[in-house]
């Protein structure tokens, strides 16, 4: 069976679909213990802002507080993601690639600093 439309991660962006939920869990280590939040961030897929806060309390029931940061879309100029991902995916990739070279750049660093002082 063929769908006449599929509706994937990107074409909600487009729309303006997805909704970024700040959640804050009470959490405990153990019973007795000081009682801390704990956070979580959520990408909820609704069409309003009141619908996406609902989703995030029916998923987080137990939740001391959550807001809706953001209503995420993808930047100006984008109107389909780029290569069939989204304009995040991209970023994503990018931000890896640079830690990737901080690292390598970190080490060679590390190498020459080792060899100057006769420790390698």
């Amino acid at each position: 069976m063929q769908p006449d439309m599929v509706m994937d991660y990107p074409k909600l962006l487009e729309k303006g679909y997805v909704w970024r939920v700040h959640v804050e869990l009470p959490m405990q280590d153990t019973p007795g213990d000081d009682i801390y939040e704990y956070t979580v961030t959520v990408d909820v897929v609704s069409p309003t802002q009141a619908l996406a806060q609902y989703i995030a309390s029916t998923i987080y029931p137990d939740s001391s507080s959550f807001s809706v940061l953001m209503n995420l879309s993808l930047p100006d100029g984008f109107h389909t993601a780029p290569e069939g991902y989204s304009y995040y995916v991209q970023e994503f990739k990018r931000m890896w690639f640079l830690f990737g070279f901080c690292i390598t750049q970190l080490t060679l660093i590390v190498v020459i600093l080792l060899a100057q002082s006769g420790d390698l």
